[in-house]
């Protein structure tokens, strides 16, 4: 039962960037013209840029909020995916 469980709650909380996330990875399993528009929004959404062509560009190019701190958007999201992971079994 998910309701009102941690899942649930993190899941909810997140729902929009869940999105995004899932768009990205259906355009790197499918890439097709259709998935190639989400992917766009989904990077925009999730970077503030708008220029990455390729998902493998987008996931090797700087977090660049932090001039003295810039870590690869691959790091910054797969922090992000794993403190959900925590916040679901704690």
């Amino acid at each position: 039962r998910l309701v009102g469980s941690p899942i649930e709650t993190v899941m909810a909380r997140n729902s929009n960037r869940i999105q995004d996330f899932a768009d990205i990875r259906h355009h790197i399993a499918h890439g097709s013209d259709g998935t190639k528009a989400k992917f766009k929004s989904a990077s925009e959404a999730l970077t503030d840029e708008d220029h990455y062509q390729t998902p493998g560009r987008a996931l090797r190019a700087a977090d660049v909020s932090d001039p003295l701190n810039q870590p690869k958007w691959i790091r910054v999201w797969s922090n992000e995916l794993t403190g959900w992971a925590r916040q679901i079994v704690s």
